[in-house]
């Protein structure tokens, strides 16, 4: 009797990202975002590696002591498709809107 064993490898977890293009959002900085209506507001900045290195988080108000807006992007690849993949949760003033794209 001949027997035939079929082993299966579990797929570990997958390499990190590394891109040239998402690692020049590494850093803090101060952003001045201009809103429709005319007006400026300037926010603190962080971007950072994030999640095993998959993912470039931009936090943004990170050190602002009382901020109106608070936002975190994260930015990686989407395994099925070639694109640049955006994750965002926007915070004002304690409430919450949470997008993809």
């Amino acid at each position: 009797m001949l027997m035939l064993t079929s082993f299966t490898r579990a797929q570990g977890p997958p390499a990190p990202l590394h891109d040239p293009f998402l690692d020049h959002f590494v850093g803090e900085w101060r952003v001045e975002r201009k809103m429709g209506n005319g007006r400026t507001a300037e926010t603190s900045v962080r971007g950072e590696w994030t999640l095993k290195h998959h993912f470039i988080e931009l936090h943004y108000g990170y050190s602002d002591a009382a901020p109106d807006y608070e936002a975190r992007v994260f930015i990686g690849f989407d395994d099925a498709s070639p694109a640049r993949e955006k994750r965002m949760e926007n915070f004002r003033r304690g409430k919450m809107d949470a997008r993809g794209g």
